[in-house]
């Protein structure tokens, strides 16, 4: 178990986990991260990502205040854990900048753009 108070911990659901568990084994299409916001707008625009059909942009929107706060507060390059029932199930160094709201955080992007 880890201590609610950690910092850079974003705790999620079982949905969530499944989701992150098929995007990062290329189950849904050839992508293995989450889209950025001009990733999605594209989605919803054209209904399409890298070529391949994509009814759902696939983005990340933390639940609940606490989560919401570790979002805002996280730093470029600082580790983002997230947790399942109290524990870690799996972590991501943030990389790149998205908005959420009026507010900014930071994912990871390989090299590849992946």
């Amino acid at each position: 178990m880890i201590s609610i108070d950690k910092n850079n911990v974003i705790n999620i659901n079982q949905d969530t986990y499944g989701t992150l568990c098929l995007i990062k084994n290329q189950i849904l299409g050839k992508f293995k991260r989450l889209m950025d916001a001009s990733e999605a707008k594209s989605v919803y625009q054209t209904g399409y990502f890298r070529g391949e059909p994509m009814p759902y942009a696939y983005t990340f929107a933390p639940f609940g205040r606490r989560n919401q706060a570790v979002i805002r507060a996280i730093k470029q390059g600082q580790k983002l854990e997230f947790a399942l029932n109290g524990n870690i199930v799996g972590s991501d160094n943030t990389e790149v900048n998205i908005k959420t709201g009026n507010d900014k955080a930071y994912y990871n992007r390989d090299k590849d753009g992946n």
